[in-house]
């Protein structure tokens, strides 16, 4: 009786795995009625979503974007476009802290598009951005304000888990913002981070081993004039800073080597610059507390 020819085994592919990867996008649309700003659109997709939580002790209303995939590793991408119209005041911030995981290959790919209209105020105030050992970012951050349009915009980079006593050795970071007043250009402000990170940052430009920076960016016409009003609201704080005016700009910077006291200070001095070029109270988004 002939015999059956075994079956051929199965092996596996040679092909690299293909990993799954996340891509978000989010709109958030302000405009003016009835004497306050409302949602105009709202539209979200993929891992980026939006919510709308209510703080009336703000003075303005804001939108909380979170990140459902948890983070950002290699290949992952997110956009947001927040657009306010003539008139309006509002805020935009972060559920938390956004993590960069390692990246098992390519980049995360971060970009905000901020449209700020004639005569209303702008907050772009995310939480911290935290790089992991061997992350891999190409963020970008374009602000364009039209006519008398104001801009409070903060960004914070944390460098390594400091909690774990990580530090980076391993990272690819490349760091973008861009601001326009009528599509000319006021301000253009580029960070690139490569191995080895470590060396790098002990650098006097990122404050000689600091772990956590911070710049917070108030735009306006007149923002120059209020540089010794807005030098006065980093008193007392427990972070080096310092500030300067350009063009149609005021430019804070923050670095320490503790992310707590950095944040700390953080919430003081953003409370006291929008008390003191909008009138607006002291109080950062609930979600900076919780």
């Amino acid at each position: 009786m002939a015999l059956r020819p075994e079956p051929a085994i199965a092996t596996r592919s040679s092909r690299p795995l293909r990993l799954q990867r996340a891509a978000g996008r989010v709109e958030v649309g302000w405009r003016r009625r009835d004497g306050a700003t409302v949602i105009e659109r709202l539209f979200q997709s993929g891992s980026s979503k939006a919510r709308c939580p209510r703080d009336p002790d703000r003075g303005c209303p804001d939108v909380a974007l979170l990140n459902t995939a948890g983070g950002l590793t290699g290949g992952d991408r997110q956009d947001t476009l927040v657009r306010w119209a003539p008139d309006t005041c509002a805020g935009a911030t972060t559920q938390a802290a956004e993590r960069v995981y390692r990246s098992a290959g390519g980049k995360a790919r971060v970009t905000t598009a901020l449209d700020v209209g004639d005569r209303a105020f702008a907050e772009w105030l995310p939480q911290e951005t935290i790089l992991f050992e061997s992350a891999a970012l190409d963020r970008g951050l374009l602000l364009g304000l039209t006519g008398s349009g104001q801009a409070l915009a903060l960004e914070t980079l944390v460098f390594g888990r400091t909690a774990m006593g990580e530090r980076l050795a391993r990272v690819d970071l490349s760091d973008r913002i861009e601001i326009r007043r009528d599509g000319q250009l006021q301000w253009l402000d580029v960070t690139r981070l490569a191995t080895p990170a470590d060396t790098v940052l002990l650098g006097g430009a990122l404050g000689g081993g600091s772990l956590a920076v911070a710049t917070l960016i108030y735009a306006a016409p007149d923002a120059p004039a209020l540089l010794p009003a807005l030098r006065t609201c980093l008193d007392g704080i427990a972070v080096p800073a310092a500030a300067t005016a350009l063009d149609g700009l005021v430019v804070m910077r923050f670095h320490h080597s503790d992310t707590a006291s950095l944040r700390r200070s953080l919430v003081q001095v953003v409370g006291r610059v929008r008390a003191t070029v909008a009138a607006l109270p002291p109080r950062l988004p609930r979600l900076w507390h919780s």
